[in-house]
C-alpha cells in the first residue's frame, strides 16, 4: 500500500508505523530493510511471530527501531525510577497501577479496535503500557503474569492483571476502555510508598 511505498523513498529517514497493530511487522520489517529509523507504535505485535520478525529486522537493520512507550519519558516516570533505584523507598514490595479511559464513549470503533486478532481490546491498546512501566520503573522483568478480562460491549474492555517480578515484587494492574480517564501508579516498599498520576504532572 502507499505505507510501502513510503517507506522505499530514499528522501525518508525515519517512518512512524501508526498502522492497526496486526500490520505492524509487514510495515515495520519493510522500513527497518530500506535503511530506516523506525518509531513503531505499541503493542509491538499481536502474534509471538510477528514480534520475532520485527526483532530480527531490528538486529539486522542500519537504522534503529523505538517502540512507542511513551511513559518513559514522563517527567513524574522519571523522577519515581530514580528514588526507586537510589532506595529511597527501601526494597521493594508491591506495586499497583490504574490506567482506564472514557475517550471513546460516543465514538464509533473501528473494526481492528474491537477485534483481539487484529490488536484490539485494552490489553493491547492500555495494559501494555503500564507493562512496561513496571519494567521501567523497578528495572527488572516480569516472571510470572495471569488477567482476567471482562468482554460485555466491546473485547477486553476491562482486564485485571496479577504479575510478580524476577525478585519477588507482586504487581497489580487494572485497565478500562469503558469507565472515566485515569492513569494512577502506586509503589510500596519497605521504607516508603510513592503514588503519583500521569494525567496530574
Amino acid at each position: 500500500g502507499a505505507e510501502l511505498a513510503l517507506v522505499s523513498d530514499p528522501g525518508v529517514d525515519v517512518v512512524a508505523v501508526c498502522v492497526p497493530p496486526f500490520l505492524h511487522a509487514e510495515v515495520a520489517v519493510a522500513a527497518l530493510a530500506a535503511g530506516k529509523h523506525v518509531y513503531l507504535e505499541k503493542p509491538l505485535a499481536v502474534t509471538l511471530e510477528d514480534a520475532a520478525r520485527i526483532r530480527d529486522a531490528a538486529v539486522a537493520a542500519r537504522g534503529l527501531l523505538a517502540l512507542g512507550f511513551n511513559l518513559r519519558s514522563h517527567r513524574l516516570v522519571l523522577a519515581a525510577r530514580e528514588l526507586v533505584a537510589a532506595g529511597a523507598l527501601g526494597a521493594m514490595e508491591m506495586m499497583r497501577t490504574a490506567w482506564t479511559c472514557g475517550f471513546h464513549h460516543g465514538r464509533d470503533w473501528p473494526a481492528w479496535r474491537l477485534d483481539r486478532a487484529l490488536g484490539g481490546g485494552a490489553f493491547n491498546e492500555i495494559a501494555v503500557h503500564h507493562l512496561d512501566l513496571v519494567r521501567f520503573l523497578l528495572d527488572e522483568e516480569i516472571d510470572s503474569i495471569t488477567a482476567m478480562t471482562r468482554s460485555d460491549e466491546i473485547v477486553d474492555q476491562d482486564i485485571g492483571i496479577t504479575a510478580r517480578t524476577r525478585s519477588g515484587v507482586v504487581v497489580s494492574i487494572s485497565v478500562s476502555q469503558k469507565t472515566v480517564d485515569g492513569n494512577e501508579v502506586e509503589l510500596y516498599g519497605r521504607r516508603g510508598a510513592l503514588s503519583f498520576s500521569c494525567y496530574r504532572a
